[in-house]
Formats: C-alpha cells, structure tokens, sequence
C-alpha cells in the first residue's frame, strides 16, 4: 500500500472502535462515481421491501433520487459506514485498503450477467501486480457473487480467485429490462429527462474503451436517415461513452451524460449498437435489435485481453464498415435474428426472470440478523 492507503487503512481500523451495526448496508458503484449498475437495483428494492434496514449509498455527486442517504468517498462518514455496515454492495473490486470485520458480509455484484472479454484470472498476464494482489485479497473476503447465467456462473468459479456461493437467480440491473412494463416506464422517464417525445425512436451508439486509439462512429445524420428508411418513425440517435474514454469525436449525435444508469438508457432504446461491451447480453433480453459495428475488430484482438467467444457464436451482426452497416438495416430480419437470439439464450442458461433485485434483497435481510454485537472489534 502507497502512503495514503495506509493512512486510509488506519482510519478504518480506528473506526472499528464502533461495533457493526446489525441492519446497515453500504452500496457502491464503480467506487462511488455513479448511482447505477447492480447496487442501485437492490437498493431501491431494499428500500421498498426491507423497510427495518438502514442504508447509506457511497456517492462522488450526492442524488436527490437515491433510495437512501449518501456519503462521500474518503471522508470521516465514509470510513465509519464502511467499518459499521452489517453488508457491504459493491459492482468491483473494493479499497485495497479495506479489511471485513468478521461479522460483516460482503456481496459483489459484478457488472456484467456475461462477458465478452476475458476477466481476472483468465486476462492474468494483463492485469498489473498490484490489482492481481487486491483482486486475491477481495474475493477472500466476498460472501456471495451474482451469476446472470450459467456460462457465467462457470467463467467466475474459474476465474475470479473464489471458491464460494454464487446467486443463479439473474442480475439485479437487468430486472428493468426483463420486465416489460418496467421497461416502458423507464423508457419514457428517460425521454422525458432528455427533453424527447414519446414517439421517438431511440438509436443508442456505446462503444467501449480501447488501451489505444479512439472508437470509430458511423455517421450519425445518415444512420438516422438508414434507421427510418427501414423502421419508419421518427428516430434520435443518442451516444453512451465508456468512463474511461476521455475525448471522441460524437459529431452529430446526443450526448447522455446526464443519465448515470446504462441500464436505463438500455430500457429506451429502439436499436443499440456497441462494440465490445458486455452490455450486448443485457440489451439482447429485450429482443430488440443489437448489431456490432467493429471496424477495428483485428487491431483491437491483438491488443486486447482475448475473448471468450469468438465472434461467429455471437447471435448479432458483426459489421466492419459503415456500407455495410447500411446494408444490415436496409435487409433486417427481426425474425432471424430473434432464432438466433433464442439459441444462444438456451445454450448458455440464462437466469434472468425480472426478480433478482427482490432475491437479493432478501438475501441481504437474512444476513442482517439482530444479535450480539461486540462494542469494540479490531481489523
């Protein structure tokens, strides 16, 4: 550890003067930077049906709209909370500074039901040293993972350093997306936050980073052209960047920054088009139309952490140049891809139902059992 996750390190440990509260639970999402992913999903679930549970939400930008209260990262409450909770909910890899207390409980919900690129253990030459240690030390201390399907359940128990119970009751995220009416109320919340009609159809554009270079974009005016030339209506075509992309060029389309929840801009959406991302087996719950535009596809395989796929086994069109992209929506075939969409669903057993978010939260109320707390208890 550097000098200021020592320093870090020592706060928590002071804090765990406090004994650990039986009925409080800390959420987290991507270290405090959004409300979002998995954590939010059972918090607000949580908050709707374990009404005799505290919780505290870790957040950079405190949210009006947050199911519970929330506290800064690297502050005195931030550490308190994290030392006192009964249940700590996170979707990666908590402080290297961190240590469980033995009667907390920690869940790691991950942020993905599957993954195209390869994680932990399986990209090992390409993680540094420093995140292979974190990474031994976390799962050591997690309690429960969440599995959105069996292939994934399979890719965790080889890689991800962990050996313990894993949830196959789906993931918490995609609830929204799996419940259709849930799905139409979020679609129309997220127009509204954008200022868009009802009636307008969503083209969702969410490339994901690459170690070198910038992705490329279709153009945005004439994909608008393409989409209602073959799906009629009126259509917008809205642009995600992956956190970790800093500049792009997104001439041309709408920038969605305000919207901190992939999930909900999933549940908007009429078309997506995305690179590499793992968001492909989200959104493919829908059934709704999901192509890969990968220009780049061999320059980024050479330079990436390997697939676990390849991509002929992937159930979407895999599109190397903008022609061609005109052409697969020009000539699209709802009913081939929907046969293709099923196969790849049955092959790898997907869990996703539309109640994970009310499992886990039960979950979390099981492990949150009143009993004998011990005033003082070091780390």
């Amino acid at each position: 550890m550097n000098i200021k996750e020592k320093a870090a390190f020592l706060l928590l440990k002071v804090m765990a003067i406090f004994p650990v509260k039986w009925n409080r639970v800390v959420f987290m999402s991507y270290d405090g930077a959004e409300y979002s992913c998995n954590p939010k999903y059972i918090s607000e679930e949580m908050a709707r049906s374990q009404a005799h549970l505290e919780g505290i939400w870790v957040l950079i930008k405190p949210r009006t709209d947050a199911a519970y209260k929330s506290v800064k990262p690297m502050t005195l409450a931030y550490f308190y909370y994290l030392a006192t909770a009964k249940i700590i909910v996170t979707n990666q890899r908590l402080p290297s500074f961190y240590r469980k207390r033995k009667q907390q409980r920690y869940i790691q919900t991950w942020h993905s039901s599957l993954r195209l690129k390869k994680i932990e253990k399986d990209a090992f030459d390409f993680l540094p040293q420093s995140y292979r240690q974190k990474a031994l030390r976390d799962s050591s201390m997690c309690d429960l993972l969440l599995s959105g399907c069996r292939t994934s359940t399979d890719i965790m128990n080889q890689a991800f350093w962990y050996d313990g119970r894993i949830s196959e009751e789906g993931t918490p995220r995609n609830d929204v997306l799996v419940n259709e009416w849930r799905r139409k109320i979020t679609g129309k919340q997220v127009k509204n936050k954008l200022g868009l009609s009802e009636d307008e159809q969503l083209a969702v554009i969410a490339p994901t980073f690459r170690q070198h270079g910038q992705p490329s974009l279709p153009n945005a005016e004439h994909l608008k052209r393409v989409l209602h030339q073959s799906f009629g209506g009126k259509w917008q075509t809205l642009i995600r960047l992956h956190p970790h992309i800093r500049t792009s060029d997104t001439a041309g389309y709408r920038r969605t920054d305000e919207i901190d929840d992939m999930q909900e801009l999933l549940a908007a959406a009429s078309i997506v088009i995305t690179d590499y991302s793992s968001l492909m087996f989200d959104f493919m719950l829908t059934a709704k139309p999901l192509l890969l535009y990968t220009p780049d596809l061999d320059t980024y395989s050479q330079a990436e952490r390997g697939f676990y796929f390849t991509f002929h086994e992937l159930p979407f069109p895999v599109i190397r140049d903008e022609s061609q992209l005109v052409e697969v929506l020009s000539n699209w075939s709802q009913s081939a891809y929907e046969q293709k969409r099923q196969a790849f669903l049955e092959k790898h057993v997907f869990f996703e139902t539309g109640n994970a978010s009310e499992i886990i939260a039960g979950e979390i109320a099981s492990f949150c059992k009143r009993e004998e707390m011990s005033t003082v208890e070091t780390i």
